[in-house]
């Protein structure tokens, strides 16, 4: 019998950014130009969306797009369109959200299927978010593109706005490289304190019917269990034990990052001084939930509280009279506001420099004329072109802007360096991760560390248990450690065949301060693929095959990856490892390289193949397994996240060490080949080039129709549609570096599935 040699890994299996990815910005999000939007709609639609009585709804009207930028020039009909915002939704210089697949789902242009057209009526430099924004992206904090446009309604200009990225799965993607985790959108009063242990206590709703902590990604398993652990572990760890507790399921260093560029910008709109504006995400790749700023327009400068925020004491910044305790509680522990003071040291430094103020002025000029012709700007608060032009340059108050922009970061650049003073920071370690996909056959440690005066950063790791050892990480770009001097610190060990790896890494600095994360060794499994493998499976099957009563239960398909046949009723099927030989599979064999479809219905009465337990498409476990003289000999094991209707999950290819979502299942069938040669028979078609960087071309040689999906290797689609026959188009891709996988079919018939390299 043949021994397969493909590697599995279980556990943390990442590749690292060195701080949130930000993603190339592309014609939609160019930076150099003001773009022109243009929506044509119905003119009673428009009446309906304008009513001051429909100020909170949220319905979306088929509109048309045409986006002009440069040579650019595109219409897309059946668009959605509609309001957007919270007070806002009440000005007269109104906020609205443009959505690509409302009305043609799966559709995408550019790579985004919506975003955000912000009025920032309350600003009269119509500039305050972008110059956050485009500040956090330099930094590495998670935050949305954003540019100005011009708004025109039915040919009418509507004046001048900024064109913000809308935080949705696509946007997970794009920052996180994987979007199935829970994302909350959290609004006043969401202040994260202790409620009860019952995860539905936290659906909690305001007066408008909306919830405090809303979720916004898988809505239909509406599971706020990680939510409720999250708060428990933060309000009720004792003090003394919270860092290290907190650090399992939370990114402190994430946070208190974010929360300095807040503090700096003047962003009192936010969690730590109002309980508000920010979402949570439940990163499925490291367990640990990321805290994600927005709506940063009320800054530099903008007050309702009679509060000198330029000059307030960076040290005791955020609310401390009001119970917010993500902040307070981490605050109050000094090697966590070390943290904290070193980006608001970095970040005051940087914008007092003479390189910020000109970035400022690019804005400003870039803007000036379209600004001058907003009339609209005047409607809520009689801002004027001298306004604008003063909210740049001077201290001079006008109503809730008690000043200009370049004053506040003038004097918040100053006070808050004079405020910290002096101070030695520990080492600063973020995202420790073991990295099995960037060189075949080696084990990368990778980590994020910064330091004022850094001596050396290591990896202390345990192979099965066995005497520690210790790696020394460079920053040289020489060891997988990305660019010289960018502070990620990395090196390579040969990768063991199976087995335990257990590691933390430590920083020192040359004041003799010492840093380790994480305080509980993270472990990375490693085995083999054995001859019969789990290879793909659906936990939500409403219409995708029916089983052999004609029902749809969902199913599970098994693969042998040997060159003989295997004999099924030595193994169990279960959904949890606690219980392994929950299910035994029926006397049969199975051919080499065969597949087989068992049902996972919870009734065995329906027929041999047909389970006695189901799977939640909540997500949990399957688990394959032999029974050894009582002892649990697994074979395969999957632990999965939240499942999609009629979307399978499976492996890349058939025993591929690399699970990735089927928007196009193969049931009983192979998981798709791997290379353009294999299929030059079944469709004639030429992509390139491949690797690529932003974009590459598809070209459709056969007689009918060519349709595709991009996607990544969780299997989310990027972009997808179709090439009329004889013809060619540039497919863009604006996401992070990676593997992708283009899917490509005919009559709707999935025939090919071919891998691409964006570098």
């Amino acid at each position: 019998m043949k021994v397969c040699k493909t590697l599995f890994f279980l556990g943390l299996f990442i590749s690292l950014q060195a701080q949130v990815a930000h993603p190339i910005d592309g014609p939609l999000y160019d930076p150099n130009a003001v773009s022109k939007l243009e929506i044509l709609i119905h003119a009673d639609s428009l009446a309906v969306i304008l009513d001051p009585a429909n100020a909170s709804s949220d319905h979306e009207f088929p509109a048309t797009l045409i986006f002009t930028n440069g040579n650019l020039n595109d219409t897309l009909t059946n668009i959605g369109f509609r309001l957007r915002g919270n007070t806002s939704r009440q000005a007269d210089k109104k906020s609205f959200k443009v959505s690509i697949n409302s009305f043609n789902s799966g559709r995408r242009y550019q790579g985004f299927k919506d975003f955000n057209l912000n009025g920032e009526h309350n600003d009269p430099s119509i500039s305050r978010a972008r110059i956050a924004w485009e500040f956090a992206a330099a930094e590495g904090i998670a935050s949305s593109r954003c540019v100005h446009s011009e708004l025109y309604i039915n040919g009418d200009y509507k004046g001048l706005y900024i064109n913000t990225e809308h935080i949705n799965n696509d946007w997970l993607s794009h920052r996180f490289g994987n979007n199935t985790g829970n994302l909350y959108k959290c609004t006043y009063p969401a202040n994260l304190r202790f409620v009860s242990n019952n995860p539905n206590d936290y659906k909690l709703t305001k007066n408008n019917g909306e919830r405090v902590y809303e979720l916004k990604t898988n809505e239909d398993v509406d599971d706020y269990t990680k939510l409720a652990q999250f708060i428990d572990i933060l309000n009720n760890t004792p003090q003394n034990q919270l860092v290290c507790s907190l650090d399992s399921v939370f990114n402190i260093e994430s946070y208190l990052q974010t929360l300095a560029f807040e503090v700096i910008m003047g962003h009192w709109d936010n969690y730590s001084f109002n309980q508000n504006n920010y979402y949570l995400y439940e990163n499925p790749q490291t367990g640990k939930i990321e805290y994600i700023p927005y709506d940063i327009d009320n800054s530099m400068g903008v007050d309702w509280f009679g509060i000198d925020w330029s000059s307030r004491d960076v040290n005791n910044w955020h609310n401390a009279g009001q119970n917010f305790p993500l902040a307070n509680r981490l605050l109050a522990i000094s090697s966590l506001k070390d943290i904290y003071k070193y980006y608001l040291r970095d970040y005051a430094t940087k914008i007092g420099s003479n390189t910020f103020r000109n970035s400022i002025d690019s804005i400003k000029n870039q803007i000036n004329s379209y600004a001058y012709a907003d009339t609209f700007k005047s409607l809520d608060y009689g801002f004027s072109n001298s306004d604008f032009d003063q909210s740049f340059t001077t201290n001079q108050a006008n109503q809730h802007v008690k000043k200009g922009i370049k004053p506040y970061l003038n004097t918040r650049s100053s006070t808050a360096l004079n405020q910290l003073g002096t101070f030695d920071i520990t080492p600063i370690i973020h995202s420790p991760i073991a990295d099995a996909s960037s060189l075949p056959g080696q084990i990368v440690f990778k980590a994020l560390v910064v330091d004022e005066s850094l001596s050396s950063v290591s990896c202390n790791y345990q192979i099965n248990n066995g005497s520690t050892q210790s790696l020394t990480l460079y920053d040289d770009g020489l060891h997988n450690d990305q660019q010289a001097n960018d502070g990620i610190y990395a090196n390579a060990i040969a990768q063991p065949l199976s087995g335990n790896i257990s590691y933390q890494i430590t920083a020192s600095d040359t004041q003799g301060k010492q840093s380790t994360k994480p305080c509980t060794a993270n472990n990375l499994n490693i085995r083999l693929i054995g001859d019969l493998v789990i290879n793909e499976f659906m936990a939500d099957n409403d219409n995708t095959i029916a089983d052999n009563n004609g029902a749809y239960n969902d199913w599970i398909e098994l693969y042998n990856n040997s060159s003989d046949s295997v004999y099924l009723g030595d193994y169990y099927l279960s959904d949890n490892s606690s219980t392994p030989f929950e299910w035994q599979l029926p006397s049969d064999y199975l051919a080499a390289g065969g597949f087989i479809i068992f049902w996972a219905s919870s009734d065995t009465t329906a027929g041999i193949y047909h389970t006695n337990f189901g799977l939640s498409k909540g997500g949990e476990e399957i688990i394959l397994a032999k029974n050894t003289n009582g002892q649990v000999d697994t074979a395969d094991l999957i632990t999965f996240g939240a499942q999609s209707s009629d979307i399978s999950y499976g492996r890349f290819y058939d025993a591929s060490p690399s699970w990735i979502s089927f928007p196009v299942p193969t049931p009983n069938a192979s998981n798709g080949t791997l290379s353009l040669e294999v299929a030059k028979g079944s469709l004639n078609f030429n992509v390139y080039p491949n690797p690529y960087s932003h974009s590459f071309s598809l070209d459709n040689s056969n007689a009918s129709d060519l349709h595709f999906q991009l996607l990544d290797l969780q299997g989310r689609v990027l972009q997808s549609g179709k090439i009329a026959s004889g013809t060619s188009i540039s497919i863009y891709d604006e996401s992070a570096k990676g593997l992708r996988i283009l899917a490509l079919s005919l009559h709707g018939e999935a025939m090919l599935r071919y891998l691409l390299i964006k570098n």
